[in-house]
């Protein structure tokens, strides 16, 4: 993700943005929970991805810096297509891992 794809996507207040950008520029791998932009949903599939993108309030966890090969291909995605790169958290759904490598789950 590009910070271009997330302002686009994201909303979030000025105090945020900057956050985001100061993680961006000095290569921290940073995330936090969101709400969608109204004109930002129109980018989720259609096809029931949004049941797996949000959860009942309509957010979700925007992710940037998580490694060069990744976010290659989320660059070249939304730029060639405004296609998103999403993936699942670390944990069965529903069930937290506590921080703990024993909590991913056997799925995963």
């Amino acid at each position: 993700m590009v910070l271009e794809q997330l302002f686009e996507l994201a909303d979030m207040n000025e105090e945020m943005a900057a956050i985001y950008q100061k993680c961006w520029e000095e290569d921290v791998l940073f995330g936090t929970i969101l709400p969608w932009k109204d004109t930002g949903k129109q980018y989720i599939p259609t096809e029931g991805s949004d049941e797996l993108m949000t959860d009942v309030r309509g957010t979700s966890c925007f992710i940037i810096k998580f490694g060069v090969p990744g976010e290659q291909i989320a660059h070249a995605l939304w730029q060639d297509n405004k296609q998103l790169l999403f993936a699942s958290s670390a944990n069965p759904s529903g069930k937290g891992n506590r921080g703990l490598v024993t909590g991913i789950g056997s799925q995963i």
